[in-house]
């Protein structure tokens, strides 16, 4: 019989949210859906001939056509997670949109990866304590056993990634914002419209939130177990068999001075040896 039922069935609920919260949690972490913003890039690269700054649209751009004078504005969405950016594959004349190395909501900034640190502890916490309500719930050898170990790792792992979600909510841009930068001997200009949290990034706080309110419930419903396997002999303080003692002492077994069936007791002389009369 796994130990799992014999466990109340608030705690049984409390189990279940630390998994789902998990899962919410590890949706929201691996995506790259944390911030969007629409962009706008203009290129303008410095011609071979003269000084003067030409503009050209990447879908004109040639070797027969640099020195046209023409352009154009690339524009699309852009969205971004704590490991990936989605950004277009397009290519603005020599220069691909992916060498633009400010091309992030976010940047290389200090506390985007304070951030990142802590939704690892808090993912990494989150996996332990699911392990560990999978071996209590199905694992004999933890009857009678009696720990808050489940509730603390999950609390503590909930709290550390709901900081870092307050944390990237905190400094994560907002609104609109404009960076510039060369590369290749082009200037690239790119204008992030409309920067806001996207769906990834209330995933992993709801996931992290949920995981706290997983380990109060448990906490709360936690208790010691009356729960003890078949195969586990009972024993008494003393550390002997209870049915071992109940033998020697002659409590309730037939022949050994213990109540008989007719309710009288059995003395435990010996009878006299037979002799011939």
């Amino acid at each position: 019989m796994p130990v799992v039922s014999s466990r109340p069935r608030g705690f049984k609920t409390g189990v279940f949210l630390l998994f789902f919260a998990f899962v919410v949690f590890v949706v929201g972490f691996t995506t790259p859906y944390w911030v969007g913003a629409e962009y706008s890039v203009n290129i303008n690269k410095i011609s071979h001939s003269n000084d003067e700054y030409e503009e050209y649209d990447e879908n004109t751009v040639n070797e027969n056509t640099v020195n046209q004078n023409t352009w154009d504005t690339a524009s699309g969405d852009l969205n971004q997670g704590l490991w990936m950016t989605s950004r277009p594959l397009q290519r603005l004349g020599e220069v691909s949109v992916k060498d633009f190395t400010s091309f992030d909501v976010t940047g290389s900034a200090a506390w985007f990866h304070v951030v990142r640190l802590l939704e690892c502890l808090c993912v990494i916490g989150l996996t332990i304590a699911c392990v560990t309500a999978l071996h209590n719930g199905f694992s004999r050898s933890i009857a009678g056993h009696y720990s808050r170990s489940l509730e603390t790792v999950t609390a503590f792992s909930g709290l550390v990634g709901f900081t870092g979600c307050m944390v990237y909510l905190r400094k994560a841009k907002h609104g609109d914002d404009y960076q510039e930068q060369d590369v290749l001997g082009t200037s690239i200009s790119v204008t992030l419209n409309d920067v806001t949290l996207a769906w990834a990034f209330y995933l992993a706080a709801v996931g992290s939130a949920l995981s706290v309110v997983a380990a109060l419930v448990m906490a709360v419903c936690n208790k010691p177990l009356n729960y003890k396997p078949l195969d586990t002999p009972t024993r008494n303080p003393g550390g002997t068999d209870i049915f071992t003692t109940a033998v020697t002492h002659g409590q309730g077994h037939p022949g050994v001075g213990g109540p008989q069936p007719n309710g009288q007791p059995q003395s435990n002389e010996q009878p006299p040896p037979y002799s011939e009369p």
